[in-house]
């Protein structure tokens, strides 16, 4: 058995997590060291010998947490030293133990055991050299037969462009892409290639059912891997979902990396900047094959009194919340002319100056410009 390790230990999404784990795999490549998972916390389920990856990965084959117990291992960093039973997410009152990244280890570094809960800076940077590590990563026959089945689905008639859209479904701090972004995107690609929307299968990976149907409407060949989305505005497929069994949350699991691989397929791919696309990046590893990485709007919050969240405005938010109008992308911008509605950057709605409550034929045409320009 190998004498020195890399104990993972990240708790994000899985995205995230998958990040992680590479960054950490790559380092441990170069270090000749073992690598330990310990994904222990709950986001995609618990198995009894807290080896969860296995659960979803036949290669390589990671040892789980509890090769490290009783052993009196050296720790780096420090801060880890008698913590490497904890559960990933962890508090300590005084201490930070989220700060570890694979390129922040001391070269000659002879601890036994070197705890990752960060992802690699350099992967940001040189995407390319973390291609092989990926590859590596094999699912396990369940998920392959999905994503085969799946890529059977999008075929080879056509031309397939697939899209990553993290909406948030009402997540409070997901502020979701503007969708035209996506489809200007997706229409130059057409022209480039003299082809029409009929020539094109588009996979749409997202977790809100509403984004699936609005590409529909414009690419009738729009396909999604099938899973059970949360109704519009009810809040994160993934995160903090205190509903489901462990079975459930494996599942989830599942669908995730189904919709990754299949993306790393596709012949063209639309992405994000978040982990979820940067690791379909590390699979696909031919660069000039992403059309677009996208960019949320106003995804720092840093608004002003005058320019705001629509979630802050005393008159209307009650009101939406009353009619369960899911807010996201709404912003407000106070003028001495009123309340301009915008979505995103788009002027949508005045509210005069004047109002302080709003008739019944007012919030209706009200409610009717945001529906009519939203994706659901």
């Amino acid at each position: 058995m190998d004498s020195k390790y890399v104990l993972v230990k990240s708790y994000y999404g899985l995205g995230g997590d998958l990040c992680v784990l590479l960054g950490a795999m790559h380092f441990a490549e170069k270090q000749q060291r073992a690598v330990v998972v310990d994904w222990s916390g709950g986001f995609y389920g618990a198995v009894d010998n807290g080896n969860l990856i296995n659960e979803y990965f036949e290669s390589p084959d990671f040892q789980a947490p509890s090769a490290l117990r009783g052993r009196g291992l050296s720790i780096f960093p420090p801060q880890w030293i008698n913590r490497i039973h904890l559960p990933p997410l962890s508090y300590v009152t005084g201490v930070d133990l989220t700060l570890s990244r694979p390129e922040e280890v001391p070269a000659g570094c002879d601890a036994d055991c070197v705890v990752i809960t960060r992802d690699s800076r350099v992967m940001h940077r040189r995407p390319e050299e973390f291609f092989s590590v990926a590859q590596s990563l094999r699912p396990v026959a369940r998920i392959r037969d999905n994503i085969e089945e799946t890529l059977q689905r999008i075929g080879t008639t056509r031309h397939s462009i697939g899209i990553h859209f993290r909406h948030g479904n009402g997540e409070r701090k997901v502020i979701p892409p503007d969708p035209r972004w996506f489809r200007n995107r997706i229409n130059a690609r057409m022209r480039s290639l003299g082809v029409t929307a009929e020539d094109v299968t588009l996979y749409v990976a997202t977790d809100c059912g509403s984004v699936v149907d609005y590409f529909r409407r414009y690419y009738p060949h729009t396909i999604d891997f099938t899973k059970l989305y949360r109704p519009n505005g009810e809040g994160a497929m993934h995160i903090n979902r205190t509903d489901l069994c462990v079975q459930a949350k494996m599942k989830l699991a599942d669908e995730a990396l189904v919709d990754m691989y299949v993306l790393s397929r596709c012949k063209f791919f639309i992405g994000s900047r978040g982990f979820f696309s940067l690791f379909v990046r590390l699979l696909r590893g031919r660069m000039h094959s992403i059309l677009y990485e996208g960019s949320r709007v106003f995804d720092n919050y840093n608004f002003s009194d005058i320019f705001y969240s629509i979630d802050r405005d005393p008159l209307l938010a009650p009101l939406l919340k009353r009619a369960r109008q899911p807010i996201d992308g709404l912003f407000v911008n106070l003028t001495p002319e009123g309340r301009h509605v915008h979505y995103f950057d788009e002027p949508l709605h005045l509210i005069p100056a004047e109002k302080t409550v709003l008739t019944s034929a007012e919030i209706l045409a009200f409610r009717k410009s945001i529906t009519a320009r939203r994706t659901y």
